[in-house]
């Protein structure tokens, strides 16, 4: 498996910010490693705080089960 890049993880980012706002969503966005460790988040403006924790839990759950 090939290492996540800070580049990577900026596209990743940039892509999930503009599916967002084309459906007029507030989203937080969390990018971890296979590690859990964070590589690159994002909160759009008007976001709530609860997306900043629920962002970071999803993406660890999520490298955590595979």
């Amino acid at each position: 498996m090939t290492q996540l890049t800070l580049e990577d993880a900026r596209r990743i980012t940039d892509g999930a910010l503009a599916t967002a706002a084309e459906h007029e969503w507030l989203v937080s966005v969390a990018v971890i490693d296979r590690h859990g460790n964070l590589v690159h988040f994002a909160l759009q403006d008007g976001s709530t705080l609860a997306s900043v924790v629920s962002s970071q839990s999803k993406a660890w759950t999520a490298a955590a089960v595979g």
